[in-house]
């Protein structure tokens, strides 16, 4: 691995307590936090404090990496104090195009409990090795997300220099018409029993349900009670290849009533991103699609379809799945 940049490097030359700015991370966001250095057992941390909103964090500008290509990782790991709200939350790895517009969230650690460590990790992609790269919490139900938090560490690496990125050739590479397994299943049939051989996957505990649509067998997802009552599309099944685009495309129906702010989405896990939300329409057809990102296709297992909390007992229909290469990035 070849390193091309280590915040341990540069939190060397900084006295404990002293933040001069001469690093290469800067505090980010509306009303900008403190930043402090704090030394524990000759390893130096950096504790992002004073926060006043959720999107004041920490960033580092990959325009002062020497060097860094496509392809390479940036990981960055951390901790909270003890000062966590009980509601649900956690942390986001945001790269920014210079707006507020052009932000979205990279990678998410959810749900972390009072002094665990996270990391998040995202492979740069080609218009991304100028960008600014900023931590910030996020919040989920109530939660008020400004807890401090401390930075241990940021890494730019090269894993392989001599990696060679072949062009997926493959036009269809899953669908959900196609699967020989779910085709030769007959109606109302339980898919429990396959589901060690199938590229779709129940995420905890709904049933699963065969029936016909047209010319083909669909999915029904009953009995939810949890958001991740769901269904998991298995990326690792699917044999994608480094440094190409691939576009999932989803159809289904919600069935019956739901709860006003009920949204259907594409789910990234781990991490737990949202992709693709929309808020659902009682017994409309909903089309879901998004385009896997190198990081999202090298660091995701599955994504899951499914609904926000506000619906996470709504029942729904798949209609079908469809996952195309298009391509070298």
């Amino acid at each position: 691995m070849i390193v091309l940049y280590d915040l341990q490097d540069e939190l060397q030359s900084v006295d404990a307590g002293d933040f001069s700015g001469a690093c290469s991370v800067m505090p980010t966001g509306g009303n900008l936090p403190t930043l402090k250095v704090e030394e524990t057992e000759d390893v130096k941390s950096l504790l992002v404090a004073s926060r006043k909103s959720k999107q004041a964090g920490v960033g580092i500008s990959l325009s002062s990496v020497p060097g860094v290509q496509p392809g390479d990782r940036i990981t960055i790991t951390g901790r909270f104090g003890s000062d966590t709200p009980s509601s649900s939350w956690g942390i986001a790895l945001i790269v920014s195009e210079g707006s507020a517009d052009g932000q979205h969230d990279v990678q998410k650690a959810h749900q972390i409990a009072p002094k665990d460590l996270f990391s998040l990790s995202h492979i740069l992609e080609a218009s991304e090795t100028e960008k600014l790269f900023m931590l910030q919490t996020t919040s989920w139900g109530l939660a008020t997300a400004h807890m401090d938090f401390y930075l241990d560490g940021i890494l730019v690496s090269r894993v392989n220099a001599e990696t060679i990125i072949e062009h997926d050739r493959r036009g269809t590479v899953y669908s959900l018409k196609e699967d020989p397994v779910i085709q030769r299943l007959g109606d109302n049939k339980s898919i429990q029993e396959f589901t060690s051989t199938l590229t779709l996957l129940k995420s905890g505990s709904p049933t699963l349900s065969i029936f016909k649509h047209g010319d083909t067998n669909a999915f029904h997802v009953g009995n939810r009670v949890r958001d991740w009552d769901a269904v998991d599309i298995l990326l690792e099944k699917l044999g994608l290849m480094q440094g190409n685009k691939y576009e999932i495309t989803v159809t289904g129906r919600i069935d019956g009533k739901i709860p006003e702010g009920t949204m259907i989405m594409f789910q990234g896990i781990p991490g737990y991103s949202w992709r693709s939300n929309k808020f659902a329409a009682e017994d409309k057809e909903f089309t879901l699609s998004h385009v896997l990102t190198q990081s999202e296709a090298a660091n995701w297992t599955s994504l899951r379809i499914t609904t926000n909390t506000i619906g996470a007992a709504v029942p729904f229909y798949i209609y079908s799945v469809d996952v195309k290469s298009l391509g070298v990035f």
